[in-house]
């Protein structure tokens, strides 16, 4: 029993439930329907993790130190809705895994270590 809730997935199919899955610090949240489509846009922002290794061997970590601060200063004079900012910021926590056409899932970058 408790080994399925262990790696049970948040269903998220709106802006709200993805909102949700954040408040709740879920693991894995699977994005479906058609909120898939939006989610498509942010993942393909993301960098591999072979590109941000590159980057981060390359400037011995001080490029993810800039980004943050560059990312937060860009969120303070942006027009984007609150939901919004708070969505693109959250979801950086995690990684986009797509498993088929109607379906991603994220989960946190941090169990992969």
């Amino acid at each position: 029993m408790q080994l399925e809730n262990e790696n049970a997935y948040f269903e998220v199919y709106n802006a709200e439930d993805l909102l949700l899955a954040f408040r709740n610090k879920e693991e894995y949240i699977l994005i479906k329907g058609e909120y898939k489509k939006e989610m498509d846009e942010l993942a393909k922002s993301q960098l591999s993790d072979t590109e941000k290794l590159g980057l981060e061997l390359g400037s011995a970590g001080l490029v993810t130190v800039l980004a943050e601060v560059i990312l937060n200063l860009v969120d303070l004079f942006s027009s984007k809705d609150d939901d919004k900012k708070k969505i693109e910021n959250q979801v950086r926590k995690y990684k986009f895994k797509k498993l088929n056409e109607n379906e991603i899932l994220l989960y946190l970058r941090q169990l992969d270590y």
